[in-house]
């Protein structure tokens, strides 16, 4: 295909961290989702292929992946990352790589997340909004002065309820994890949980590196909470939670959020990543949950273009078939099952 003259290319990502080893171009996007670890567990879980854009005058560049299914072709960046973080980019060259890209992928659909401000934005339409929410550190603070008075009441219930925080690295510890978060999020919202192999990748690539722990809410010797944490520079992420609902008036995510905030503060971090939320009704007590820990927000915007193109108008077989199995999954008290079927479909949910 022959491209009108750009400043851009596309190039592997191999490619991309020889340049940015080499100091030859700054890592301009230092977050969680933009690092090796991160690629690692997407290409290894769902075998995306995962490229990079790159201006050669700016060398601003955006990551992204290219998805190849029964619904279509979709360009995204990134699948299953909450933002990609846009503040340090310069706007007219993000423009020029995205156009540059809709040009080379004619018949894809592009969907982008991106944290900056929106009246900066000079690429596509906003098609989502959302928000995530982060708790500033610095090493003189303290939790007193970082989360509400409401807040502190349901931690001084945890403690008086006798809960402990457990803090593991342990591959057992994520197993337990996962079954309890397949549980929460097929009772409690009635949706598909992330497959196992997700899960056991983040393990191999953060948590057995000692890049992130599980933290643990018990009673009584049983876990009736529990979060994955993973941490990459100086940052800590809050990426998954569940909870078991009976013993939720016993206040155990307000345990696991006060001492993980003094972990954080104790272990010099400059932040903690509370991860995404919507911005409807529905997640109105979220958001304010987050807020009462001392969370601000920031908002993240997708942008799209080309959307006819995923999925297109030949896929309603194959929606059909997607549809049986969601339904098998949602149906299904097996572990294996689960694990086995949901592999299947959520490369679907991009």
């Amino acid at each position: 295909m022959e491209l009108e003259r750009s400043h851009t290319e596309v190039i592997s990502l191999d490619q991309l961290f020889s340049l940015i080893d080499g100091n030859i171009i700054d890592p301009v996007k230092d977050g969680l989702f933009y690092s090796r670890s991160w690629f690692n567990v997407i290409e290894k879980t769902y075998g995306f292929k995962i490229n990079a854009a790159i201006h050669s005058i700016t060398n601003n560049y955006l990551i992204f992946a290219l998805v190849e299914n029964n619904l279509g072709k979709k360009l995204i960046s990134l699948p299953f990352s909450d933002y990609i973080d846009y503040e340090k980019v310069d706007s007219d060259s993000e423009a020029e790589i995205l156009t540059y890209l809709e040009k080379c992928y004619p018949n894809y659909s592009l969907l982008i997340k991106t944290n900056q401000e929106v009246n900066k934005i000079k690429w596509g339409r906003p098609i989502k909004v959302a928000v995530y929410h982060k708790i500033l550190l610095n090493p003189d603070s303290n939790t007193t002065n970082i989360h509400s008075n409401s807040f502190i009441r349901g931690v001084k219930k945890a403690k008086k309820n006798g809960l402990k925080i457990e803090m593991s690295h342990s591959l057992s510890s994520l197993e337990e994890f996962y079954e309890m978060n397949a549980t929460y999020r097929i009772q409690k919202f009635n949706k598909v949980p992330q497959p196992y192999g997700f899960f056991k990748n983040i393990y191999n690539e953060f948590i057995s590196k000692r890049n992130g722990f599980v933290m643990k809410a018990k009673y009584n010797e049983r876990t009736i909470a529990s979060a994955l944490i993973l941490s990459h520079c100086n940052n800590l992420y809050y990426k998954f939670g569940c909870s078991n609902p009976e013993f939720l008036k016993l206040r155990p995510n307000n345990l696991i959020f006060s001492e993980l905030t003094n972990y954080a503060i104790e272990n010099r971090f400059n932040t903690v990543d509370l991860g995404l939320s919507g911005i409807g009704d529905e997640y109105e007590g979220l958001r304010r949950f987050k807020e009462s820990m001392g969370g601000t927000s920031y908002n993240i915007t997708y942008l799209g273009k080309n959307s006819e193109y995923y999925p297109n108008k030949s896929t309603e077989n194959f929606n059909l078939f997607i549809d049986h199995l969601i339904e098998e999954i949602l149906r299904s008290q097996d572990s294996k099952k689960i694990k086995k079927l949901s592999s299947v479909v959520y490369p679907y949910f991009v």
